[in-house]
């Protein structure tokens, strides 16, 4: 009982104590039983460090300040430590430590380090109103690089850290908090920007059941990387501001997070971006009212997600922008979206979305969305309903035009076919016409683009062409009916210069108010020209033929000239649908009337009556197309 009685005159109470070792101010203790620790004995006594090691410790008492250096390791504490309002001003440690009753700091401040490695919690921890580690304190001893160090601690109850500042480094790194955790009101005021030790440490923590954390400061770099969130989870009112601008080190990290429960995140203010980089949501997860060029999601796995912007948040994000002249934008690469993605009252926002190589396999709803720019879809696969207004997706041959990245052109493709498919598996097949014809726009230009062309390539590009003005590939019923209003326009006006310039020829000059005269008189010589004049007519006969499909191709895709025409066009058919419906379809008269070889007239029917027939076909099937009707 020697040892036993000579610590108790420094406030220890031990039981079979077999040997300690006291040197300069510094008493160390292993392998004991101890019922009593009173640290205001032990300061009296000038003791200057305490070291425990392996031992079993039932009560832990605190003086008001507290000068001591503790260091408490593989110990266990089986009553409750309540320390209220005191202050420790040297380092205190407890590592690989057992607490087996309730743990409190609260109103506690901790001048120097402070570490909690590897200790397991058994009851309920406190730390409310607590000031860990001033950084600044001259006194303060770095025995170890993170000055609050709770590193692979096990919390088995109910945990809470609120109204806590923390003026240093701290980490949670492999925590695991197994019953309901609350950050709440907490500042972590660490400001060593040019460390490449992350200041926040939450990697690879776990929380077992909800964890909130709300009202939080984060000065300089944090991380919870590959934590893992089992329960509901919030994260609320978060300040990430951390300005490190020229470190490889991602300041704010979130990469291969685990959500398994209901996730929030809200309001959030940040300096530098978030990365959710490999993170897995497998429940519901709602972002409310964050900057939306303030995230990383890369390679992001979501089940459902809804992203929701507040009238009174867009407007702080519109006049946030503004000022900066710069569009944000929200992007998405390598992602999956395994069920509903909802995008609400993105209004008056100048957002820009990027979506690259994304699956969307649920429903994918914009609603009440109204963009300033329309969202960008590369590479990306549509498994269900997507619901987002036309116009957004809808683009213009001009605005394809201006895409002269021959990629970028593929891509369009692409993605106005899988839209396009997406719009005929829900049925939406006007939609989906309208997306039909954006892919042949883009086919068309990539044509166009492609360095080397086969013969077949050449034909298609035409004939792309050719439909895209003369019908815009069966979309446009108007400008389809134009079109053929030109093909009996240019053939009424040249079946009269036909006409007209023969009768000329034979000196008779017709009139508007004998035109049957006149086409009797054509009818009456035309035989005998031929007769005398074969080789002249029969180059006429070329000419008329190239002459009609030329003019009607510039015709067609002229715009300025096209208008125009198309008024003469209506007058011209107005007019022969007075004088003689039938030269409508000259293919009647060409079987019937027996008309000279190589008659001018019936040369020119003949290409008008093919050419008809198939912008006539092409008219009709614009209509069946658009119409509501079922084919």
């Amino acid at each position: 009982m020697q040892y036993n009685e000579q610590l108790a005159q420094y406030g220890i109470l031990a039981k079979n104590t077999k040997a300690y070792e006291m040197r300069q101010g510094k008493i160390i203790l292993s392998n004991i039983e101890i019922e009593e620790i009173d640290l205001k004995t032990l300061e009296e006594q000038k003791i200057k460090e305490l070291v425990i090691e392996n031992s079993k410790i039932n009560n832990l008492l605190f003086a008001q300040i507290n000068n001591i250096k503790l260091n408490f390791e593989c110990c266990t504490f089986k009553n409750q430590i309540i320390s209220q309002r005191l202050s420790f001003e040297k380092s205190i440690c407890f590592d690989f430590c057992v607490f087996q009753e309730e743990v409190g700091f609260s109103n506690t401040r901790f001048t120097s380090s402070v570490s909690f490695s590897n200790s397991r919690f058994k009851g309920d921890v406190k730390f409310i109103k607590t000031t860990f580690c001033n950084a600044n304190h001259s006194n303060q001893d770095d025995f170890q690089q993170i000055a609050n160090n709770f590193r692979e601690t096990y919390f088995e109850c109910q945990c809470y850290f609120n109204d806590i500042t923390f003026k240093s480094s701290v980490s949670f790194s492999i925590a695991r908090f197994q019953g309901d955790t609350r950050f709440t009101n907490i500042k972590f005021l660490s400001n060593q920007q040019n460390s490449e030790m992350i200041q926040n440490d939450f990697g690879e923590a776990y929380f077992g059941h909800q964890c909130y954390f709300n009202d939080i400061t984060f000065k300089s770099s944090v991380s919870f990387s590959i934590a893992r969130f089992q329960g509901d989870t919030r994260f609320t009112n978060i300040k990430f501001l951390s300005n490190q601008q020229n470190s490889e080190m991602i300041q704010n990290d979130f990469g291969e997070a685990y959500f398994n429960g209901n996730v929030l995140f809200a309001s959030w203010s940040l300096c530098l971006k978030v990365n959710f980089m490999f993170s897995r949501f497998n429940n519901e997860a709602l972002f409310m009212d964050i900057l939306p060029d303030s995230f990383i999601f890369n390679n992001t796995n979501f089940n459902k997600v809804k992203f929701i912007y507040s009238n009174g948040y867009q407007n702080a994000i519109k006049q946030k922008y503004s000022d900066n002249n710069r569009c944000n934008s929200l992007v998405f690469r390598n992602s999956i979206f395994q069920d509903t993605l909802t995008f609400e009252s993105v209004i008056n926002i100048d957002i820009e979305f990027k979506f690259d190589n994304v699956v969307f396999k649920g429903i994918v709803i914009f609603n009440e969305a109204n963009f300033s720019n329309k969202p960008s879809f590369t590479n990306c696969t549509f498994s269900n309903q997507f619901n987002i207004k036309h116009k957004y997706i809808q683009y213009s041959y001009e605005e394809i035009e201006k895409t002269q990245d021959y990629s970028q052109l593929l891509n369009y493709r692409d993605i106005f076919r899988k839209l396009k498919s997406n719009r005929i598996a829900h049925h939406n097949l006007i939609d989906a016409s309208e997306l039909h014809s954006q892919e042949l726009y883009a086919r068309e230009l990539e044509l166009q683009q492609k360095e080397t062309k086969t013969i077949k390539d050449k034909v298609e590009k035409w004939q792309l062409w050719f439909y895209r003005k003369l019908c815009d590939h069966h979309t446009d019923i108007l400008q389809s009916f134009h079109s053929l209003m030109l093909v009996i326009g240019l053939f009424g006006l040249m079946g009269f210069g036909v006409i007209a310039g023969f009768d000329y020829y034979l000196g008779y000059k017709p009139i508007f108010s004998h035109l049957y005269m006149a086409k009797e008189i054509y009818d009456a010589h035309i035989q005998s020209i031929i007769k005398i004049h074969t080789l002249c007519t029969i180059a006429f006969n070329i000419f008329i033929l190239a002459f009609y499909l030329g003019i009607l191709v510039y015709l067609i895709s002229a715009k300025c000239l096209r208008r125009l025409f198309i008024g003469i066009s209506y007058v011209v058919v107005i007019g022969i649908l007075l004088v003689s419906p039938k030269i409508l379809i000259p293919a009647m008269g060409i079987f019937t009337d027996k008309r000279a070889l190589l008659d001018p007239l019936s040369t020119l029917g003949g290409i008008y009556t093919i050419v008809f027939g198939f912008v006539l076909f092409s008219f009709i099937k614009t209509i069946r197309k658009n119409s509501i009707v079922p084919s």
